[in-house]
C-alpha cells in the first residue's frame, strides 16, 4: 500500500498502482505490514473492509467500525457497534463482540480486554488466561506474550513473560 496526499492505493512490490488511490485507511499492524493471510482491511466512507484475492474484492458483506491487521494464523479483531469480536479470513464473524478491545489472534490465542483488564481467548471464543493484566502483547513464535500487572507487595507496574503450556490430550 502507498499513501499520496490523505488517500491510499494496493500497489505491487515493484511499485505498480493495483488500486487507484481510493481508501481513506488501511489497517497496518506494528510493524507496518497490511497484507496478512492474503487480506487487508481498508476504510472507505463510512466503515473498514475487508479486501482480497488477486482483483482485490471485498471479502464478506461486512462493515467495521474499526479492525485490526490478521496476525500470524487465525482471526482477525473488529469492532462493531463498540464491541470488539472476531472475523475469519471470509469475512465471517465467528466469535461474537463482547469485548472493550482486542487484538488479532497470534499462535492461536488473542489477548481481549474485559473489565478494564486483559487475558486470552482461544479460537472458541473461551476465556483461557483470565482477565488480571494491564496490558498484554501476542504470543510470539517461541511461544510467550509480555503482559504487565502490579507487583502485589509494592504495587509497581512490572512486565513479566508467560508462557504456552500445551497439555496433550
Amino acid at each position: 500500500f502507498a499513501k499520496k496526499g490523505d488517500k491510499w492505493a494496493a500497489v505491487r512490490e515493484n511499485g505498480e498502482e493495483r488500486t487507484d488511490f481510493i481508501f481513506d485507511d488501511v489497517v497496518r499492524d506494528e510493524y507496518g505490514a497490511a497484507w496478512l493471510q492474503e487480506r487487508a482491511f481498508v476504510k472507505t466512507g463510512g466503515g473498514y473492509r475487508m479486501i482480497g484475492g488477486e482483483n482485490l474484492d471485498y471479502v464478506g458483506e461486512q462493515s467495521f467500525e474499526q479492525a485490526r491487521a490478521f496476525g500470524d494464523s487465525g482471526y482477525a479483531a473488529v469492532c462493531i457497534a463498540g464491541k470488539w469480536g472476531f472475523t475469519d479470513t471470509e469475512g465471517d464473524v465467528v466469535i461474537k463482540p463482547a469485548y472493550e478491545d482486542a487484538r488479532s489472534f497470534s499462535q492461536g490465542f488473542a489477548a481481549v480486554c474485559t473489565g478494564g483488564k486483559w487475558g486470552y481467548v482461544d479460537t472458541e471464543g473461551r476465556l483461557v488466561i483470565p482477565a488480571e493484566f494491564e496490558t498484554a502483547t501476542d504470543f510470539s513464535s517461541s511461544g510467550t506474550a509480555a503482559v504487565r500487572r502490579f507487583h502485589p507487595e509494592t504495587g509497581e507496574p512490572m512486565w513479566t513473560l508467560i508462557e504456552l503450556v500445551m497439555k496433550e490430550e
